[in-house]
């Protein structure tokens, strides 16, 4: 990932929800995210990365 610095824009926003709650994954499809790969083990929980163009 790159680095980002002060007065740097903003031009990804990724997203991370619990892949068995379809109702959040439908409401982040709505805001224009896309799963960006499958399923992932966090440190935090499991996860269904998503990803939208800002």
């Amino acid at each position: 990932m790159p680095e980002l610095h002060m007065g740097d824009i903003l031009a990804l926003l990724l997203n991370g929800p619990n892949p068995d709650n379809a109702r959040a994954i439908a409401v982040y499809k709505e805001l224009g995210f896309v799963p960006a790969g499958p399923p992932q083990n966090t440190q935090w929980a499991l996860i269904l990365p998503m990803i939208t163009k800002a």
